[in-house]
């Protein structure tokens, strides 16, 4: 098939539209079923020795796994170039095993000492996708655009970015007062890591009970 422009904004649109669907889906009887005690990662709210629950965490270990080289690459490859232009350095393997060895232990450090992954996928949403979807558009048409200043689309793009840029503050700041003020859980080797890995309903389970409502 030749990958023209409608084929291809069709696959994205369908793509979008699943992933949307399913999205909306879990987060939808996902708070039905614990509403305001729901977690920030759903599945620590279940039985961790639920075969489903088991089969959904391999799942997402899956997605992990398999997307984290498609987003790490192009991280390593920014840093390389904009820590060493590749005008007057060489590439070297060396200096990008430098670099994989400093950005993966620090992931892996976040990693090890956040135990809820809710806080740095919200602080990724509030500084990430603002900025990819709001401030970086309008500063590159700023930018590149020769029209000047006064018109529409200029003032659009500066409207587009002074909302971009509140919703980025406001988001970041909610974050980070909701990850200081939440009470710490208790449980023993898994603060130190993700809670839904090691806890399970003979210690400090944090799973909660299916409301009556919900028992058939």
């Amino acid at each position: 098939m030749r990958p023209t422009r409608k084929r291809v904004t069709k696959v994205v649109v369908s793509a979008l539209s699943i992933c949307f669907f399913v999205y909306t889906l879990v987060a939808t009887f996902g708070y039905l079923t614990f509403t305001s005690q729901v977690a920030g990662n759903l599945l620590i709210n279940y039985d961790p020795d639920d075969p489903y629950i088991l089969v959904g965490r391999l799942g997402l270990a899956l997605v992990i796994v398999f997307s984290f080289p498609l987003l790490a690459l192009p991280c390593y490859n920014t840093l390389d170039n904009v820590l060493f232009p590749p005008e007057k350095w060489n590439f070297s393997y060396c200096r990008r095993a430098v670099i994989l060895a400093v950005v993966g232990g620090i992931q892996f450090t976040i990693a090890v000492l956040v135990d809820d992954i809710s806080v740095p996928l919200g602080i990724a949403g509030s500084t990430g996708y603002t900025s990819i979807a709001f401030i970086l558009p309008s500063l590159f048409y700023l930018k590149l655009s020769p029209l000047p200043y006064k018109t529409k689309p200029k003032v659009g793009a500066m409207c587009l970015l002074a909302l971009g840029t509140l919703f980025f503050l406001i988001s970041t700041t909610v974050t980070l007062f909701d990850a200081i003020q939440s009470p710490a859980q208790p449980g023993g080797l898994s603060d130190l890591c993700n809670r839904s890995n090691l806890t399970n309903s003979s210690t400090a389970a944090t799973f909660l009970p299916t409301p009556s409502w919900l028992s058939v």
